[in-house]
């Protein structure tokens, strides 16, 4: 019967911490606004990763493996290739935030920074919240919101909303978190480092959008050669896409071609396919002069928010 009683107690005693941890959990998201964050970004940043970049001599055994006619041109490809730094990714957007807040007269202003996608990925919101406000003690007086949940609780119809995230490529999940606040009468501030012009005509629908710097599509470098050049690189992506299974004729191919796909790397993450195009992310062989498949040559990043997210 002891035992039982004991039991019964210890039960009891875990119901009421896990209460008291949710209560705490809640008020810090809702009332200490931006510490989570912050403590966040500090504690990753002391964690530190490995950043992400280009093997250069697997580069140009890929490059190699292609056949004469192929050669130069995945070799003008891959010198298209740019490797932006997450600082200067988290500079953009101290500067384009600092010059919007000073000129803004509104004093209610919440930052909107889910730590999970709308698709249940793992976001950079949360980090790059905690990143810039880090940069911006002044903006540390200002509310965070980590959930869609915590935002309709605080926010009014008044309220100033700011996403701020690290690059965009389709817009479509930061078109998505505009449109959702859009319900609550509020039409959001986005802010990102870098952004496709797809992106940014995505994100205008729902927000007002405060772009960084443009990622240049391959179909808009590709554009700027002349028209025989123009045709033989387009003879290339569609061999590439034939050999991933890719369809001009599919009813997603708008979504799917390496036409849309910018072709800029971060050190802070690795590319995946919504970032890159695929067939450089694998170091396929289009067209090749032995029997190598596949020679990858991007070098993984150990992120700090990735860690957070495993």
């Amino acid at each position: 019967m002891a035992f039982v009683y004991l039991l019964k107690l210890r039960l009891t005693l875990k119901k009421l911490t896990k209460l008291s941890f949710t209560i705490i959990i809640s008020f810090s998201s809702r009332y200490l606004c931006a510490l989570n964050c912050l403590e966040l970004h500090e504690k990753l940043s002391e964690v530190g990763f490995v950043e992400g970049s280009i093997d250069r001599a697997k580069m140009d055994r890929w490059i190699n493996e292609h056949s004469d006619t192929y050669r130069p041109l995945v070799a003008w490809l891959a010198s298209k290739i740019e490797i932006r730094d997450h600082r200067e990714v988290v500079d953009i957007l101290t500067k384009n935030l600092e010059s919007f807040l000073s000129a803004s007269s509104n004093p209610d202003t919440i930052f909107f920074a889910p730590t999970r996608a709308i698709s249940g990925r793992h976001s950079s919101n949360t980090w790059f919240t905690g990143a810039v406000l880090t940069n911006i003690p002044s903006l540390q007086k200002y509310r965070v919101a980590y959930s869609y949940k915590d935002l309709k609780s605080l926010a009014s119809k008044d309220s100033q909303v700011v996403i701020i995230d690290d690059a965009s490529y389709s817009g479509h999940q930061l078109a998505g978190r505009a449109s959702m606040i859009n319900d609550l009468g509020i039409k959001p501030h986005v802010f990102v480092g870098f952004q496709t012009s797809r992106a940014s005509r995505m994100i205008k629908k729902n927000a007002h959008f405060h772009e960084g710097k443009t990622l240049p599509l391959v179909s808009e470098l590709i554009g700027k050669l002349p028209s025989e050049q123009k045709k033989k690189f387009v003879d290339l992506i569609l061999s590439a896409e034939k050999r991933l299974g890719i369809s001009e004729h599919s009813p997603r191919y708008k979504e799917t071609s390496i036409f849309r796909y910018p072709l800029t790397l971060f050190t802070h993450k690795t590319p995946d396919s919504v970032s890159f195009p695929t067939f450089l992310l694998a170091g396929l062989v289009i067209e090749g002069r032995g029997k190598t498949k596949e020679v990858p040559f991007i070098i993984e990043a150990g992120s700090s928010y990735s860690i957070y997210n495993q």
